[in-house]
């Protein structure tokens, strides 16, 4: 009889387990459904420098430092790969197309600036 308790123990909190996973995954989802929130988290991982290398600084606390929040980005692109993994391209292209405009908005007021009139 305790080995019967003990498995529906066990059963009962790998269902919560579960039930919380999801929850966390459709959150990641809901973020990602829209423009501004796969901006936020591109924001995030830029931020946090998921997308560069980690560049070597010689204090040992520096470098510790940026390793954790390279993990924290590092934990968020996993968490959108698992969620929603066609999202990522989505995002990824969103960003080249803001990159794209505001440097289209550069190159037209530089031009404005040199022809003025």
């Amino acid at each position: 009889m305790g080995k019967t308790n003990d498995r529906s123990v066990v059963q009962r909190n790998q269902t919560l387990e579960n039930a919380q996973r999801k929850t966390e995954l459709d959150a990641v989802k809901h973020l990602m459904q829209t423009p501004l929130g796969r901006a936020m988290a591109w924001r995030i991982l830029d931020v946090t420098g998921c997308n560069r290398p980690i560049k070597y600084k010689p204090n040992a606390m520096d470098l510790a430092h940026d390793v954790g929040v390279r993990e924290l980005g590092d934990w968020l692109l996993e968490e959108i790969r698992e969620a929603c993994p066609e999202q990522e391209l989505v995002m990824r292209s969103e960003y080249l197309q803001r990159v794209k405009r505001a440097q289209l908005a550069e190159q037209q007021a530089n031009d404005e600036s040199d022809n003025p009139g």
